[in-house]
């Protein structure tokens, strides 16, 4: 299982592209730091991404089924990106089962939550070179 598969499952493509994004231009900006460590890096990004997502998470308006999706995804891409935070780790596997259980998403999603569970739990591979900045193209600049 891929992350991109994980995340595709969850039907929240805008949620997902907009973690996505941000994950992509803290991980990309910690790592321009020349002789920084990896748990600098770590420290530079897992704080403020859960800190900015924490207000979805924890807004009274918002159904339980669009936090526990939050959960997986913010788990998952803070896996893609090489990290793991313990709490957010905790959290998505919790609200796998929940989504599981309220039939929220696919039946694919639900055959696959072993496998799901088995990414989240594994240690993630770090990333060796800077990500690509989102909203851009490679031959062309920014898109518009």
């Amino acid at each position: 299982m891929k992350h991109q598969q994980i995340l595709d499952k969850l039907a929240a493509r805008g949620l997902v592209r907009a973690m996505d994004e941000e994950l992509a231009r803290w991980v990309k900006h910690q790592m321009l730091y020349p002789g920084r460590s990896r748990a600098e890096v770590e420290r530079g990004v897992i704080p403020p991404v859960l800190l900015r997502w924490r207000c979805l998470l924890d807004a009274e308006d918002i159904g339980a089924a669009t936090k526990n999706v939050t959960r997986v995804a913010l788990a998952t891409l803070l896996h893609k990106y090489g990290f793991q935070d313990p709490g957010t780790t905790a959290g998505a596997l919790a609200a796998v089962d929940e989504l599981n259980r309220q039939v929220v998403l696919s039946d694919a999603f639900e055959r696959q939550s072993p496998e799901i569970k088995k990414l989240l739990e594994s240690a993630p591979v770090p990333l060796t070179r800077r990500p690509r900045a989102p909203g851009r193209c490679r031959s062309c600049g920014p898109v518009t």
